[in-house]
């Protein structure tokens, strides 16, 4: 909680307890207790029941009382049975000798203070209240209501006013004497309350819209699972909402389809079957109602472990990679073959990722060959469950050193491990239940810790390829494989 002693120009004290009983605001008295006061049941329309908790040991100890509080919007007044001031949650406590508390939440703002609440009753203010702005064209139940205010933020009986409602658009909505709203047709209305206070007018509008609710406005849809391994079935949910944001089922058709049939296809209920060959497919939806269509489109991956080793023999880039940011080709190096990825952006890296399957075991293996190193390259191991979290991060530095990074970077091989121009084969042994292990051309370099410890699942990996502060850096890659171990494999 601060403190202000100068009606808020400044909030220097700090005052904190670890006592709390619960959340709200505290004050500090003249007599110097703390009084912690919460909002209890409303009374009547002028004031609630509240709870204070009250401590006279800077906050050790704390003792409940209860008492009624006035509850007014404008200006807040102290209380009765010895409660500090009540105030809505966020906003100062002010007492009586001009010291203003805040709670750490709060906006500090000054507010006016008075010390009673005037028997005279003069109208402040009113306004139309209601549960909605939009209401469908099929709904007859909804209705508005007024709020009259007197000077202290009080509200006014309603046997003390009189109210006449009156719609400025009666082909789209009308509304009777007791405030029930009638749609007429579709379009916006202003309703106007004229309200009646110790022989005075007040008039108060607010606008309401009618919305056809029969209309479809938007297409929503879920994905229950983006990658499927071969023969694996997923649904692909959709529906159709009207202006009101709620769902639209009469007269609404749906259609499916999908871009690569080889890849998954998608069967007239949405449910969507992966096939044989690896790679990503595009799966379309298209709700139609009375005329009009909305269209969504959503991918879908097939993975599946690579046992054999890619050796990048055809003339473009395999299904099972996809590149994130930089450059990635098919280049040729002693009349062989071998993925080539750069950093040619000065804003990201290079990075090419690999998508198989989803297991607690997994086998990385790769030939690597550093062109150009000017910042150094790494590798990313990833699991995406609700979301996509890196587990193991290895980097090789410009000077050779290979690391690997939790919360900061460790080293694992001195400089001069890793150099340019020549061939290095990786292999990473992840264990998500236990120890993963990185070897270099065959030789085991060390353990490679988790950077995040919940996680027990690997499904994918990303080459990175430089920084966001160069665009020098080139790495050929070949024999890459990707699959969940036999446990003689380790």
């Amino acid at each position: 909680m601060r403190i202000s002693r100068n009606n808020g120009a400044t909030f220097t004290e700090y005052y904190e307890s670890t006592e709390f009983p619960q959340n709200g605001n505290m004050a500090q008295l003249i007599d110097g207790r703390l009084y912690y006061t919460i909002v209890g049941s409303r009374i009547d329309e002028n004031s609630v029941e509240a709870f204070s908790w009250v401590s006279a040991d800077s906050g050790v100890t704390w003792t409940k009382q209860t008492g009624t509080i006035y509850t007014p919007e404008d200006t807040f007044t102290r209380g009765n049975a010895g409660l500090s001031t009540l105030v809505f949650c966020g906003k100062p406590i002010v007492e009586s000798d001009g010291t203003m508390y805040n709670s750490l939440q709060a906006q500090y703002r000054f507010v006016n203070v008075s010390t009673s609440i005037s028997s005279t009753r003069n109208f402040s203010k009113a306004m139309i209240g209601s549960n909605i702005d939009q209401i469908a064209s099929s709904n007859s139940t909804e209705s508005v209501h007024v709020i009259v205010l007197d000077q202290d933020g009080r509200m006014i009986p309603k046997a003390d006013y009189t109210v006449t409602y009156s719609s400025d658009n009666t082909s789209v909505v009308t509304v009777n004497a007791d405030g029930l709203l009638t749609p007429v047709g579709t379009g916006s209305a202003i309703i106007t309350a004229a309200i009646t206070y110790q022989g005075v007018t007040h008039p108060v509008s607010r606008q309401v819209k009618v919305i056809d609710d029969s209309i479809i406005t938007e297409l929503a849809y879920k994905l229950v699972k983006s990658n499927l391994v071969p023969n694996e079935q997923t649904r692909l949910i959709a529906w159709a909402n009207n202006g009101l944001g709620e769902e639209v089922t009469d007269g609404v058709s749906f259609t499916y389809g999908s871009s690569a049939p080889s890849i998954a296809t998608v069967s007239t209920n949405g449910t969507i079957t992966g096939g044989n060959t690896f790679g990503k497919a595009t799966i379309s939806v298209t709700a139609s109602n009375n005329g009009i269509t909305f269209n969504s489109q959503v991918d879908v991956t097939i993975v599946m472990d690579v046992i054999d080793p890619i050796t990048f023999e055809g003339t473009g880039l395999p299904t099972s990679f996809t590149v994130i940011s930089g450059a990635a080709s098919i280049a040729t190096m002693n009349q062989n073959n071998v993925l080539s990825i750069s950093d040619n952006l000065s804003t990201s890296a290079g990075n090419v990722e690999l998508v198989g399957t989803q297991t607690a075991t997994k086998v990385f293996e790769m030939k690597v060959y550093p062109k150009v190193l000017d910042r150094g390259f790494g590798l990313l191991l990833w699991s995406l469950n609700s979301m996509k979290e890196v587990v193991y991060q290895i980097s090789v530095s410009a000077n050779g050193v290979v690391n690997y990074f939790t919360d900061t970077t460790h080293p694992l091989a001195p400089a001069g491990t890793i150099a340019t121009n020549n061939w290095y084969k990786f292999r990473v042994e992840a264990n998500g239940l236990g120890d993963t292990k990185l070897f270099i051309n065959n030789l085991f370099i060390g353990n490679i810790p988790k950077r995040s410890e919940w996680l027990e699942t690997v499904d994918r990996v990303s080459f990175i390829v430089g920084s966001t502060a160069g665009t020098k850096d080139v790495i050929y890659v070949d024999d890459v494989s990707f699959f969940e171990p036999k446990p003689d494999d380790f």
